[in-house]
């Protein structure tokens, strides 16, 4: 049997406007610096879906700032005790996500993925089915209709930027007019969803009707 890698640390990433920790993780090599490159790069996107990071995230580059990186054991953990070691930190500072603290991780063991787990992914599928989780949490937190659509038009940028001319797969394919005016009529309204079916674009009027907040916390009334 191979020996265990004794390269992994738990670090801690802390927000330079308050000085208050958000997020508590482990790694090896240049793990800890990953979750700031992501979200230069990508946005929301490079943020793996946590809203709460992203929020930080944002904060912290508007006042023109980066995020305190520290590591705060040996990097000469296995990964099973760096996974240890990490919850412990979790659970010791809590998370904004289940209301027990104040980081960002949506896990608190990151030995496995909620997701892996078939009962889970099931329950998570059923309760997520037709509904917009982020105009949901955009309600749950106070925001407006107005921060909603400025947080869609960012994204929206941002893939246009990484989809740009060469980058788009679809350059230098020529579409007739008769292409361009049926896929011009197909698109207009809508907004595609990850299960491949279409609906409607989120409107100011539908925005308030998004009462029921909180990931996988059941299906809107």
């Amino acid at each position: 049997m191979l020996e265990e890698e004794r390269i992994y640390y738990v670090y801690k990433l802390i927000n330079p406007i308050d000085n208050q920790v958000f997020y508590i993780g482990y790694g090896k090599n240049r793990r800890i610096g990953s979750h700031w490159r992501s979200f230069c790069k990508s946005g929301w996107y490079g943020c793996d879906g946590n809203y709460d990071k992203y929020c930080v995230f944002r904060k912290i580059q508007e006042a023109g700032l980066e995020p305190i990186e520290e590591i705060i054991t040996n990097k000469n953990l296995s990964k099973k005790n760096a996974i240890k070691v990490e919850t412990k930190f979790i659970k010791k500072y809590g998370r904004i996500w289940d209301g027990s603290g104040i980081l960002t991780n949506i896990k608190e063991d990151e030995s496995k993925s909620p997701m892996e787990i078939p009962s889970i992914r099931d329950k998570v599928s059923k309760a997520l089915k037709g509904r917009n989780v982020i105009c949901e949490y955009f309600l749950k937190t106070g925001r407006t209709f107005e921060d909603y659509r400025k947080f869609v038009e960012d994204q929206n940028e941002i893939q246009r930027e990484r989809f740009s001319g060469e980058k788009n797969p679809n350059y230098g394919i020529h579409w007739s007019d008769k292409q361009k005016k049926h896929m011009s009529k197909n698109k207009t309204g809508l907004r595609m969803v990850n299960n491949g079916k279409r609906q409607k674009m989120v409107t100011s009027e539908m925005f308030p009707k998004y009462i029921k907040c909180g990931w996988g916390r059941g299906l809107i009334k």
